[in-house]
């Protein structure tokens, strides 16, 4: 078994492997104490530490620089943060960073585009075309120049069920082989049970570490639609009047005299504009145009999907009343929102996220053996959690016309947590913990765990276990945006570092997965070009 320290020394468990290999322990038992003594993890830095410098990579040429109102940030000059790797745009008489439309002017000035400091897509303007609104440059990175292995290794936290073992930072020991894919271990689970993410067909640092992406769920107005699973209205409901904020001024939108509605094969509500009983045909306007109109255009059709094609249905329809500016409006959301935070709550139907999910164990890693034996008789009942608990009583939790924010938003730059409501905590079978909703055992990672293991948010982490380049979910709500109509969840983003994004962006999605405490190993060392294998 070549150097392997865990069957070499009798340890042929991948449970009791994880601890001892922490500090190559004689037993499980003073394995835990070790780790025990490590104390918390020092969650409000990243793990592994680094610091960064920059350098000017390469030039571009018709770079669209801003798409808010044609706008943007420019300054004459810039900071640079070498903790978190971030350009901060400045003028050097000590004057406020400049918002305007993109100017000849501002050529040799810096820009962000719609943000006055950014991680990304930092420029150097040598040309300006105003017509098109795009520059030429030179784009600006960051590029890590030291990486200190702060806290790597794994730290003890507890979860409903006792205590847990979590990797945190750049550990290179947590890499397994089962079932024909390549998983991560996050942490040893309170009832013993093995967590694993999961991280690609190959063994390739660059290899395909999801299975699918997509929108987290569909583009209702409602905290209900943050969490992995939700219930709705099975009839449209039409909330209080709210200012809506996210109309883009240069875009055409159709507008309808009346509207029908029906479910689609998903089971979803679909909205669609049509003429009514007057017979106005339907207008494609900017909400300028609109509001510039003297004919009584808006109340002849109030109705619109924020579509630009006429056909095109919508789960979530919204009713102008008045227009404010080129992006906001008055307007009543129409959607088959919960009315209660009780019905918000209850889980019924899945988030797309979910499906996703769902369908790759049910057609895909179902029928995959492991050694012979199926991978599902490997498999631990162990619970997910989507925690939807609310901490502010101000918060409604199920109002479309108000904002909500979720209790993870409260906890997770100061002190992280893997315990879970009932309600919140996902499994297959129910219990006293756990609520029996999951059909498979089966779901992905919490914005906890992802914290706990090292990651921070708004700073990058090159360097950290769980980054794959690209923006993938987790399962955790972060809020609901009253204004704009649509409810935002944590992710991991490219840069290993935690963000946010709208339940309509597409993210990928990386399924995880619990070994039952006994599975055993027969080969391997926990690195990425010799992982464990699953016996």
């Amino acid at each position: 078994v070549g150097g392997n320290y865990c069957l070499n020394n009798g340890f042929n468990k991948l449970h009791d492997c994880i601890l001892v290999s922490d500090h190559q322990s004689k037993s499980v038992n003073d394995a835990k104490t070790y780790i025990a003594n490590k104390g918390e993890a020092n969650v409000n830095e990243t793990a592994p530490i680094s610091t960064y410098a920059y350098d000017i990579s390469s030039s571009v040429s018709n770079y669209t620089y801003s798409s808010t109102n044609n706008k943007g940030y420019f300054a004459d000059n810039f900071d640079f943060d070498q903790t978190t790797g971030r350009f901060i745009l400045k003028n050097t008489d000590g004057s406020a960073v400049i918002y305007d439309n993109l100017k000849e002017k501002y050529i040799g000035y810096y820009t962000c585009g719609v943000t006055s400091s950014c991680d990304t897509s930092f420029y150097k303007i040598t040309s300006a075309n105003i017509e098109t609104n795009t520059i030429e440059g030179y784009k600006y990175n960051f590029k890590e120049i030291s990486s200190f292995d702060s806290q790597v290794g794994i730290y003890k936290t507890i979860d409903n069920d006792g205590d847990s073992f979590i990797y945190r930072g750049n550990v290179t020991n947590n890499n397994v082989y089962f079932g024909g894919f390549y998983w991560k271990v996050i942490r040893i689970n309170g009832d013993s049970s093995i967590r694993m993410i999961y991280n690609g067909t190959t063994l390739s640092s660059s290899g395909n570490k999801t299975v699918g992406s997509g929108l987290f769920t569909k583009p209702h107005a409602s905290p209900a639609y943050a969490g992995y699973m939700y219930n709705e209205n099975n009839v449209p409901t039409v909330s209080e009047e709210v200012t809506h904020t996210y109309f883009n001024s240069s875009t055409t939108y159709f507008f309808g005299e009346s509207y029908t509605y029906s479910l689609d094969e998903n089971g979803d509500m679909q909205f669609k504009l049509i003429s009514g009983e007057n017979n106005y045909p339907m207008v494609s306007m900017t909400l300028s145009q609109m509001k510039a109109d003297t004919t009584g255009q808006l109340a002849k059709t109030p109705y619109t999907c924020k579509q630009t094609d006429s056909n095109k249905t919508c789960t979530l329809l919204l009713k102008v009343n008045s227009i404010t500016s080129a992006t906001n409006a008055k307007t009543n959301y129409i959607s088959v929102a919960p009315t209660s935070r009780e019905m918000a709550v209850q889980n019924v139907k899945n988030s797309y996220v979910k499906k996703i999910i769902d369908n790759w164990y049910l057609n895909t890693f179902s029928k995959k053996l492991n050694k012979g034996k199926n991978v599902t008789t490997y498999l631990a009942d162990s619970m997910f959690c989507s925690d939807r608990s609310i901490t502010n009583n101000t918060y409604s939790g199920y109002l479309t016309t108000k904002s909500t924010y979720f209790a993870p938003n409260s906890r997770i730059n100061l002190s992280p947590s893997l315990l879970c409501e009932k309600n919140d905590s996902f499994s297959v079978l129910e219990t006293n913990k756990t609520n029996g909703n999951l059909i498979y055992p089966i779901g992905t990672i919490s914005v906890d765990e992802v914290r706990l293991a090292g990651g921070v948010s708004g700073l990058k982490n090159l360097s950290f276990y769980l980054k794959t380049g690209g923006y993938y979910w987790t399962m955790t709500p972060y809020m609901y945006d009253g204004a704009r109509a649509f409810s935002v969840v944590y992710v991991v983003n490219s840069n290993g570092g935690i963000s946010t994004n709208g339940v309509i962006s597409g993210n990928a999605v990386r399924p995880v997965i619990n070994l039952k405490s006994d599975t055993l190993i027969s080969s391997g060392d926990g690195t990425v070009s010799n992982p464990y294998v699953i016996e």
